[in-house]
């Protein structure tokens, strides 16, 4: 008995396992043949338009543009990308559509020309006219900085010209923008370079990491310390620094023990020990952290604000979007500490061309630096202004 019963266990089991196998080979044929699906059938499979829309109003609470988008981006060099059913173009700031919808995605203008991708999934630019400057071959694109953009293939990452023209092979594992017309940096397998426009290394030794360009230098990481490259790939501050914060505002501040330098500027001071998290944040300001909470202090390491906010961002048109304690109560400080707004508010963002986002009970809208309402609060949605209009989402009436 004991046999048959493990004889009716080995067929079962035999059974199983052959059904197992046989959906396992089931599904993998599903998923080969979902792989011959098109790139442009899988976009409008998957395409679900909002059916609230998007449109631009100006400094006046105005609508210059109706919204009548599925979606768009800011405008930059005078044209917007705008996707209508489906399909982006670009339209100007008076609403006219200069490039028709035809692309299945479409970036900003940089330098007078815009990356695209048609519905086979290949990536271009073009110009402001809309005609053709680079083929649609690419993978993917970086916009145009010091007249070069970056282009990858099956090969890696490479460069080109404002006429198309391969200036640097495909080669790299990442590039980034030329932040000069002489200087990039370039991933080449686990370490970093800067190299010229002819792909020549500017740095004489191998670099763990190098971070974006800011404040005149890249920070740069070698064996577990910090240092600063300038744009030649000479070393201006050698790999000796516990952190070097980001450079958000222009300076570094260089860490090393208790001591803080900053880059440029050379000011030296020494970091009380119950202090932490120091980055400079613009308008000579330093934001610090003690316990929970947050203050400022000069480029002498001398506190200006004691520690009485929960958060403090960047300066941005002279002023500080920052939290108190207590719950969402928003506003902004000038560098002496003086708070700017008479009234808190539930949210608030950070001022850009003289102007800032707000909500209240009644909704999103815009103040300026004078103190005046620019746009009465009521959007749902609605972003920054940018070239003097700002985006908006609401519904079709």
């Amino acid at each position: 008995m004991e046999w048959i019963r493990f004889k009716n266990i080995i067929f079962f089991s035999f059974i199983t396992l052959s059904t197992l196998l046989f959906s396992c080979a089931s599904d993998n044929a599903e998923e080969d043949t979902s792989k011959d699906v098109d790139i442009a059938t899988a976009y409008w499979e998957d395409y679900t338009p909002d059916p609230a829309k998007w449109g631009w109003i100006d400094t006046h609470n105005h609508p210059v543009i109706p919204a009548k988008f599925d979606d768009a981006r800011d405008f930059s060099e005078g044209l917007a990308a705008v996707n209508y059913k489906g399909r982006w173009g670009y339209v100007d700031t008076k609403g006219a559509m200069r490039i028709e919808p035809q692309f299945m995605e479409a970036r900003s203008f940089h330098e007078q020309k815009a990356a695209v991708k048609d519905f086979e999934g290949h990536m271009g630019f073009i110009s402001a006219t809309g005609d053709t400057i680079v083929p649609m071959k690419f993978i993917n694109l970086g916009d145009y900085r010091n007249g070069l953009a970056q282009v990858q293939t099956e090969t890696g990452w490479g460069y080109v010209d404002v006429r198309g023209k391969q200036v640097l092979k495909p080669q790299f594992q990442r590039t980034w923008p030329f932040v000069t017309k002489n200087c990039a940096r370039v991933k080449e397998g686990k370490a970093f370079a800067l190299i010229d426009e002819q792909g020549r290394h500017l740095n004489k030794d191998k670099i763990d990491r190098i971070y974006a360009y800011s404040g005149g230098a890249f920070r740069f990481k070698k064996k577990g310390k910090y240092g600063l490259l300038d744009t030649s790939g000479k070393i201006v501050r050698p790999a000796i620094y516990d952190r070097i914060t980001p450079s958000s505002q222009g300076k570094y501040l260089l860490i090393k023990g208790d001591e803080v330098s900053i880059f440029p500027g050379g000011h030296t001071f020494t970091r009380p020990a119950d202090i932490r998290s120091l980055k400079y944040i613009g308008a000579g300001r330093i934001r610090f952290a003690k316990d929970t909470l947050m203050g400022l202090m000069d480029t002498t390491g001398s506190v200006v604000v004691s520690p009485s906010f929960v958060q403090i961002n960047g300066f941005h048109d002279g002023l500080a979007l920052c939290a108190r304690p207590g719950g969402d109560l928003w506003n902004w400080i000038r560098p002496d500490g003086t708070l700017f707004w008479k009234v808190d508010f539930p949210l608030s963002w950070d001022f850009y061309e003289g102007k800032a986002r707000i909500i209240t009970s009644q909704g999103i809208g815009v103040i300026d630096k004078n103190g005046h309402t620019v746009i009465p609060p009521g959007y749902n949605e609605l972003r920054d202004f940018k070239e003097g209009l700002a985006r908006f989402q609401a519904y079709p009436e």
